[in-house]
């Protein structure tokens, strides 16, 4: 077991985002593949939440001249074939647990920065009935690789290599998030 985890860390500090790479910010969403309906409707919301959090409109859907940022939904991450991917893992709620929160292997998302676009890829299971506050916060931190943030060491931050599900973070945990990717698009 110890190995397993020893080699998905390894896996996952290689492909943290390096700061120096980042999206020209406001940004705009340019393609949603995979994600339709309700999906949409709460990734639409998600992004309507950084902006408030934010106090300006650092993000646009389909309109705007920021930098093309494309959000798609994905069954399985291929190996990350450049340094610029983010992969993380995440914790999620499994019904035979009950309350308990179970650890999985599975990388929830992903974002990659390659010549002035940022791809960003969401696991399908973040889509499932329940899982709605563990995309929110998945997203929030992809968005914020493609702002140039890196992973944090301190645990149970937005910005860390595990996610929990939104309403787990405290007011100021948010607040150092929306600070950090502040700083890092130019505006504070």
């Amino acid at each position: 077991m110890r190995f397993i985890f020893l080699c998905l860390a390894a896996f996952v500090a290689q492909g943290c985002a390096r700061s120096d790479l980042r999206l020209q910010w406001p940004a705009t969403i340019v393609a949603f593949p995979g994600i339709e309906g309700a999906s949409l409707a709460q990734v639409t919301r998600d992004v309507e939440t950084l902006n408030q959090k934010v106090g300006e409109r650092v993000l646009s859907i389909f309109e705007g001249s920021g930098s093309p940022l494309t959000i798609s939904k994905v069954s399985s991450f291929e190996t990350p074939k450049s340094r610029n991917a983010t992969p993380h893992l995440a914790f999620v709620a499994d019904d035979r647990l009950g309350a308990r929160l179970k650890e999985i292997t599975r990388i929830a998302g992903r974002a990659t920065l390659f010549e002035g676009r940022c791809l960003i890829e969401l696991g399908g299971f973040l889509f499932d009935e329940g899982q709605t506050e563990l995309l929110t916060a998945v997203l929030l931190h992809e968005l914020a690789h493609c702002a140039g943030l890196p992973h944090v060491a301190e645990k149970n931050e937005v910005m860390s290599d595990v996610t929990f599900p939104f309403p787990t973070y405290t007011e100021p945990q948010i607040a150092r998030f929306v600070d950090a990717l502040k700083r890092s698009i130019g505006i504070l």
